[in-house]
């Protein structure tokens, strides 16, 4: 089954942020808008990770609410692994 990242699209800065959630779907896609393959409601879980991020260029919250403004991509296209992002060991 097809893993995905979750992305959000940064208010602060205008890039996007990868929010460290992953999800297997049933679809095979590069990159698709969260609104479109969760067009009943989205995860509470993709909330929750969205208010765990900080901007990277203003250290400020992500506050980002809007579903059209969030995308899945799949799993190592856009992520790139970065100390901050590895679990500790």
């Amino acid at each position: 089954m097809p893993q995905y990242d979750l992305h959000i699209l940064c208010p602060n800065c205008g890039n996007f942020h990868d929010a460290l959630i992953r999800v297997a779907l049933d679809e095979s896609f590069d990159v698709r808008r969260v609104s479109d393959i969760y067009q009943q409601g989205i995860p509470l879980e993709f909330y929750q990770a969205i208010d765990q991020i900080r901007c990277s260029k203003t250290d400020r919250r992500v506050e980002q609410k809007m579903p059209e403004l969030m995308v899945l991509v799949a799993i190592g296209r856009w992520s790139k692994p970065e100390p901050r992002n590895m679990p500790k060991k």
